[in-house]
């Protein structure tokens, strides 16, 4: 059965005004719940919180065990009055135009994040309090174009596919309701409001409680504040380094990452900049988890994501910014100094044997970084400083900011000790490599070689062969093309053969592309030889799309090592393929032709060329 309080209402009414109560209790806190989700993750919360002069005092019991669950829970059971005192009072998003909780709704013109959890949050009460079940037709058409306009910014601001939230209000509104359905969603919606105003009537009733018992005892109120015991100077004074380090600080470098890399623009930078990003993961520079947050599978990245470590590690190597390890003088405040000493800070917080700080260290570092954060905010800071910096922390507070800090500080260390552990494996493979290398030349390639050199002896070295000498030293990728017979291989041949033995270069007769990258060793003179590069008689276009994909790196290869050398045969056919031509640009060939006037024989040449034996 429907609720009494609806029982004579039409139909259609009833079911509309189920619509309304169903988006405020179910459709409006799910998207609330994934806010919350991205901007405030559950291995966070209950630090940040603890850390909030007004949360941690003003929070009721059952709020703090589901904060306290979150970590296993998640958000699931989070409702809308939550939701919004946590992300007003934790800044997780930016404010209303007038103001959070302001006597009126946004107008029509206001439309920041806080503007619409302000619009949810008052048409949720509304919803609760609302006098009678009837939602005409038209009431309904208006209400749900408003649920759909705040559905689709949040989708905007969140990062979602287009439709994900507004879709959902276009069903409700428009979709078949049963009555059993439209009863359920009804007595759901009774059963809120009853909970809401249960709650209400108890809130009144402590609260007159405790005026009696105000009246009737003054000295309570003292008697309580002397229950909660300070912790030593030494102690307050770590967890206030520690909390203005990973809070405050953490905002400050946010502000300037923003700066340099703009919300709007930044997945574009990240995928310009994949090349130099994939590097730093191959050395541990970035994590894998910091890689799903710079290239997530849904949405869009976001610096509230990032933390200082990301934020700096970023800023250091996409930037032209220079940020040390070390601690800056104290003349020196570029935004690279300021950035470099809350780095210095965050790692020496991160590696102390102890939970204290005494005083005169304490007015040192707080000096030092205030004033680096007083000059990355512009002053924006400076008064969540002042008051953190005259925080009282009691014994009943310190577990809990010790064990976030303590979290936090165990990141730092893992990430470093992984740091230092893939350098360590990074120089035992470089050495098996190397040796591997040698080996690798030794039984795979010496045969071959020992071939070119027995076959080298019976080489006519030409004006062309000297030539071709001559490109090959000054351009990576090279190409030697002509008929077939007039000597295309055996001039390859010759030019390794020469540089090997003149330049100490390593030649590696390959016959497939990847071979390039599996071979290539950085600081060392290598040169690849590649007989018949886009195919024997035609063009292979397995092939073509094998020097396509290794493209990127030979590119990456020429830059870091000038030694570094390609040099392949071509006959003249395939050169004149449309496929040749897109590779030669792609790989920047430098093309030489044996037929060409440039390299044609001399007469003298020409009159001991019956003599020689081509190959």
């Amino acid at each position: 059965m429907t609720s009494s309080s609806s029982s004579a209402v039409p139909g259609s009414c009833l079911t509309n005004y189920a619509r309304i109560g169903h988006a405020a209790q179910q459709l409006f806190p799910d998207i609330l719940q994934e806010l919350i989700t991205i901007k405030e993750s559950p291995q966070k919360l209950s630090g940040d919180v603890n850390a909030n002069k007004y949360l941690s005092n003003k929070l009721r019991s059952y709020e703090w065990s589901m904060i306290n669950d979150v970590v296993t829970k998640g958000y699931a059971d989070f409702d809308i009055p939550l939701i919004y005192t946590l992300v007003r009072n934790l800044n997780l998003v930016p404010r209303p135009t007038q103001g959070w909780d302001y006597r009126t709704a946004p107008c029509l013109t206001e439309v920041t994040p806080g503007d619409d959890i302000e619009r949810i949050r008052k048409f949720r009460n509304e919803t609760l309090h609302r006098g009678n079940a009837q939602v005409t037709d038209t009431e309904l058409s208006q209400i749900f174009t408003q649920f759909k306009e705040i559905a689709g910014r949040l989708e905007t601001y969140m990062g979602k596919q287009t439709g994900e939230f507004v879709d959902k209000f276009m069903d409700l509104e428009t979709c078949c309701m049963d009555e059993d359905t439209r009863t359920m969603y009804i007595e759901r919606l009774d059963r809120l409001k009853k909970s809401d105003e249960d709650c209400q009537k108890r809130l009144s009733t402590l609260e007159e409680d405790v005026d009696a018992l105000k009246e009737k005892n003054s000295s309570t109120t003292h008697l309580l504040d002397t229950m909660a015991t300070e912790i030593p100077s030494e102690e307050s004074n770590y967890i206030k380094i520690s909390l203005l380090i990973l809070k405050i600080s953490q905002r400050a470098v946010r502000l300037k990452f923003d700066t340099e890399f703009h919300p709007d623009c930044l997945q574009e930078t990240l995928n310009r900049s994949n090349g130099k990003l994939r590097e730093l993961q191959r050395i541990n520079r970035i994590n894998q988890h910091q890689w799903t947050l710079l290239f997530p599978s849904k949405g869009k990245p976001s610096s509230e994501k990032y933390d200082i470590t990301l934020m700096i590690n970023l800023i250091r190597n996409l930037t032209d910014i220079q940020i040390s390890s070390k601690l800056p003088l104290p003349t020196h405040v570029s935004v690279g100094d300021d950035l470099s000493r809350i780095q210095y800070y965050r790692n020496k917080i991160a590696h102390m044997d102890s939970f204290i700080i005494e005083d005169d260290d304490f007015s040192i570092y707080w000096e030092d970084i205030a004033q680096a954060l007083h000059r990355l905010g512009c002053g924006s800071f400076d008064e969540e400083i002042f008051e953190l910096k005259d925080l009282q922390i009691f014994e009943s507070q310190k577990t809990n900011r010790l064990r976030y800090i303590q979290m936090q500080n165990r990141l730092v260390a893992v990430e470093e000790q992984l740091v230092t552990v893939t350098e360590r494996m990074m120089t035992l493979n470089c050495s098996r490599m190397t040796l591997y290398l040698k080996i690798s030349r030794a039984n795979l390639f010496e045969n071959k070689i020992k071939c070119w050199m027995t076959d080298d002896n019976k080489f006519f070295e030409t004006t062309a062969s000297r030539k071709i000498l001559g490109v090959v030293k000054e351009n990576t990728t090279t190409v030697i093309s002509g008929n077939s017979g007039i000597g295309k291989t055996a001039t390859a041949h010759h030019i390794a053969l020469h540089l090997q033995q003149h330049e100490d270069f390593q030649i590696l007769p390959i016959s497939d592309p990847m071979d390039i990258e599996k071979y290539y060793i950085k600081r060392l003179a290598q040169i690849f030889v590649f007989d018949d590069l886009c195919g024997v008689f035609n063009v292979d276009q397995h092939l073509i799309n094998s020097w396509d994909r290794v493209s990127s790196q030979i590119e990456k290869f020429s830059k870091e090592n000038k030694h570094f050398r390609i040099l392949a045969t071509c006959r003249l056919q395939i050169t004149k393929s449309s496929q040749f031509e897109k590779l030669s640009d792609k790989l920047n060939l430098k093309k030489c032709s044996l037929l060409s006037k440039h390299l044609a024989y001399t007469n003298g040449e020409n009159l001991k060329l019956p003599l020689v034996i081509w190959i």
